[in-house]
């Protein structure tokens, strides 16, 4: 709040911006008409209310399989015969099967399992990143 000199005028020329998301989070705003900052002008003050909330990494997430290894010719050769023999092994139970009713869940099982051991073999696991949110 401005006053002309006459001290009968006032203009308001003090805001507090935000964002209409935290406008919740406003608990008091009032105008020190008795602070002395030598000026025309009166100080505002404003509380907030913060929630600040701790970050962790993810615990339930899966493992990534680490892919730059590939980029070496003899990892990647190691890789591709290692993923062969391991799908040669699947077609040669699926054959020994006599019976035709196997579940398609299960043969994606197999398959799906061959390739995670071998990639966990031959290549590694990703290691784990969380990043800080605040610094010390």
């Amino acid at each position: 709040m401005w006053r002309y000199p006459d001290g009968r005028t006032q203009n308001q020329t003090e805001h507090i911006i935000m964002s209409r998301q935290h406008r919740s989070s406003v608990m008091d705003n009032r105008v020190m008409r008795n602070a002395d900052i030598s000026s025309d002008h009166y100080l505002v003050r404003t509380k907030l209310r913060l929630k600040l909330k701790k970050t962790t990494c993810p615990s339930n997430t899966g493992k990534k399989d680490q892919t730059k290894p590939l980029r070496n010719e003899a990892k990647r050769k190691n890789f591709s015969i290692a993923l062969k023999n391991r799908f040669q092994s699947l077609e040669e139970i699926e054959d020994g099967d006599t019976n035709n009713n196997t579940e398609v869940e299960s043969k994606w099982h197999r398959i799906k399992t061959s390739y995670q051991t071998a990639a966990e073999e031959i290549l590694g696991y990703r290691p784990k990143r969380c990043k800080p949110w605040i610094s010390g």
